[in-house]
């Protein structure tokens, strides 16, 4: 039965999800990108986006090793692994008791293989050397190939052992006996893999090349037939499948900028029937590859460039590329019961199986980094040989039980409310269970809430996380899990005002932005000082003389990113209330004529809000009031002027006043001539009211001599007056 399984999170602070539904968010898992940043344990995830049981992992062995390079199956059900660094072959019998059957003092063991008496053949490496261990133990020197790696063996149909050689690229052949002799030169510098194929044809897989070639040995000499050259640069595994098809895992990229040449591909002939063979005898090519790249290729790769892929070589010899990973690196390939085929990844100990071209999934995880080595065991069950650390598990027959995804992170960027958790999926007798937790650090500690389940409650946080539980039913069918959404929404933060400044008097914001005018002042950034003169590159904001105006500017924000609305509010010195001046603004200043007001002290408040885009309830605001500022749109008064003349020389009396501010400057001007200063009697500007007594020069002509004096307060407000000297 399809489902839509919708568990209610309720939140500490409850709110509907339908009312004010605009503001409410969704976080929706259902991709296999989505999930694959995620950990799932006991559950496969699908390329197609959905979760499912996985088969039943067990772990049967850890070891204080780093590595398990290979590991085989003998009839009667006992396991032998390839452990590295120490060089030996780890025996784990039907009845799982554990024994080091074999070791060397070399580094490596990188390949096992099992004849038909159930005598194993281990390679050791470096300086290679493959020695034979009875099934009682008793160890001897089998074949020394001069070499220094073997990378994989497998007993040909032949009964002999073959032997994928590095670093001149050979193939070994091995009689039962231990006579054994180069069977084929590839003229690349590694063979990586090899397997046999339906017809009992040699296949196998280079580096640095990345070719993948069938060997026929059915005449007088061996002849190689490139199958494919893969885009990458080294085949690390290679399996036959039961239709015949040839799988290939390729890592790496073949041709890197910057990187060395790669050693030359043999260099093919014309044989008799026209097909392209590569000659068993290629020493110039090998010797060039040789000398091109002496290093072993990395056999635990923590970066390998361009990722990995897996390539299907149809009977008919097509090749098709069925599996890519760009980040992934494939070491081994295997099948499991059904035929399907597996690919051990790392470096996040994944295993993959691919389905078809269309249909894969990441099957399982393991605890350790790398999966090195598959192989088939008893009863149905698939054997996996991990590194870092070294371990051995046993997957299936049969599902897990019950398998537990966590997600990803999310990160809502603002403190949040969450809500209700939403599966679509099928249970199909089983059961999935959700849970989620939150934080305020953005990976979940010991200091976020704990895992609530359906019926709990979750705190308000900036961060969450979703758990599922998948448990299977008394049928065993795993349910299936197609995509989880989260509600939340975000907990209304308080508006900030940023800046708020009183602009220079007698100008005004236009209501149209002007491209020039004449008598405008250009105002800097909000919070820089204000100045007659910027540079053009600073200026965002135009003012427009206009006697009597004055202006307010502002900068807001709101954490929400909601709409905002202001409203401005006036006050005199010694006045008990706030007078509105305007309200539901939403522009960032404001203008209005000031010779309205009576002149004298003033503050002006700014309360922004965000009632625009939420409920009444649950709005914010914040308030800020300017510096004190003076209105004075009222000139200053000129009384008590008087002028006499004596001897050449001009005396002038005056008495100026303002009842609004001080006084700031005076000049006087003798018979329409220049203005010049007049000082204060004391010689200060430091009040409202002053008085002025100064001489001047009387003027050579003869007749009526005209005094003109005015005085400026504050806001260059101008008072005049003139008197006559006869």
């Amino acid at each position: 039965m399809h489902t839509r399984n919708a568990v209610a999170l309720l939140c500490l602070f409850f709110f509907s999800l339908n009312a004010w539904a605009e503001e409410t968010r969704t976080w929706v898992q259902t991709s296999e990108d989505d999930f694959a940043k995620g950990t799932a344990k006991g559950l496969s995830i699908r390329n197609d986006g959905k979760l499912e049981l996985a088969p039943r992992l067990e772990q049967i062995d850890e070891t204080p090793t780093s590595y398990f390079w290979d590991i085989v199956a003998a009839p009667d059900g006992t396991i032998y692994a390839a452990a590295g660094p120490e060089a030996s072959v780890i025996r784990i019998a039907p009845n799982g008791e554990r024994s080091v059957f074999f070791q060397t003092d070399a580094i490596e063991i990188h390949a096992l293989a099992l004849d038909a008496e159930g005598n194993l053949y281990a390679a050791a490496a470096p300086s290679a050397q493959v020695y034979r261990v009875s099934p009682d133990g008793e160890a001897a020197a089998f074949y020394d190939p001069h070499t220094p790696y073997v990378w994989d063996m497998a007993f040909g149909p032949d009964g002999a052992l073959y032997l994928a050689t590095g670093d001149r690229g050979e193939v070994h052949r091995v009689e039962p006996d231990g006579a054994g002799s180069v069977f084929f030169e590839t003229g690349d510098v590694h063979v990586r893999s090899l397997a046999f194929d339906a017809q009992g044809r040699l296949v196998i897989g280079t580096d640095p090349s990345g070719l993948i070639l069938r060997i026929d040995a059915s005449g007088d000499e061996p002849r190689g037939f490139v199958l494919h050259q893969t885009s990458r640069k080294e085949v690390t595994a290679i399996a036959v499948g039961a239709d015949g098809s040839i799988y290939a895992a390729g890592v790496g990229l073949r041709v890197a900028a910057g990187a060395p040449s790669p050693a030359p591909a043999p260099q093919p002939s014309s044989g008799a029937d026209g097909q392209t063979a590569a000659s068993g005898n290629q020493s110039t090519s090998a010797n060039a590859a040789s000398q091109a790249a002496q290093q072993a290729p990395s056999a635990i790769a923590l970066q390998v460039r361009g990722g990995s892929s897996v390539v299907r070589i149809a009977a008919d010899g097509e090749p098709l590329n069925i599996w890519e990973s760009s980040n992934a690196i494939a070491y081994a390939l295997g099948f499991d019961p059904s035929g399907r085929l597996l690919v051990g990844a790392g470096d996040d100990g994944r295993l993959y199986r691919v389905d078809s071209p269309q249909d894969s999934r990441l099957l399982t995880t393991l605890d350790s980094n790398q999966v090195t080595a598959i192989a088939m065991g008893p009863n149905g069950s698939v054997l996996l040989g991990a590194s870092n650390i070294g371990k051995i598990y046993r997957l299936g027959p049969g599902l897990e039980a019950e398998g537990t995804f966590e997600s990803d992170v999310l990160d809502a960027e603002i403190f949040s409310k969450w809500g209700a958790l939403e599966t679509e999926g099928e249970t199909l007798g089983g059961e999935i269970q959700l849970s989620l937790r939150t934080g305020n650090v953005n990976r979940p500690t010991k200091n976020w809430s704990d895992w609530s389940p359906a019926e709990g409650a979750v705190p308000a946080a900036e961060f969450a996380q979703f758990r599922a539980t998948l448990r299977a039913g008394s049928g065993s069918a795993s349910p299936l899990l197609e995509a989880v959404t989260l509600y939340y929404r975000p907990v209304n933060r308080q508006p900030r005002i940023v800046g708020l400044e009183i602009t220079p008097s007698n100008y005004r914001f236009p209501t149209v932005r002007p491209v020039t005018r004449p008598n405008t002042l250009s105002l800097p950034p909000i919070g820089t000082p204000n100045r007659r003169t910027v540079q053009q590159a600073q200026l965002n904001q135009t003012l427009l003389g206009d006697p009597g105006w004055m202006a307010v500017r502002w900068q807001a924000d709101d954490p929400n990113g909601d709409t905002l609305s202001a409203q401005i509010e006036i006050r005199g010195e010694s006045d008990p209330n706030w007078v509105v001046l305007g309200k539901q603004i939403e522009e960032s200043e404001f203008s209005w004529d000031s010779t309205a007001l009576p002149d004298g002290r003033y503050r002006v408040s700014l309360t922004v809000d965000d009632a625009v885009s939420n409920p009444a309830v649950e709005s914010l605001s914040a308030f800020r009031e300017t510096e004190r500022f003076l209105i004075d749109n009222t000139a200053p008064a000129i009384s008590d002027l008087s002028a006499s003349a004596e001897d050449g020389r001009i005396r002038v009396r005056f008495q100026a006043q303002d009842v609004a501010s001080k006084l700031t400057r005076a000049e006087y001007s003798i018979n329409g001539g220049d203005w010049a200063p007049a000082d204060p009697a004391n010689g200060l500007f430091d009040a409202g009211s002053l008085a002025f007594e100064f001489e001047a020069a009387a003027p050579a002509e003869n007749g009526g001599i005209v005094i003109a004096v005015r005085a400026y307060d504050e806001r260059d407000n101008v008072a005049a007056a003139r008197t006559v000297v006869r």
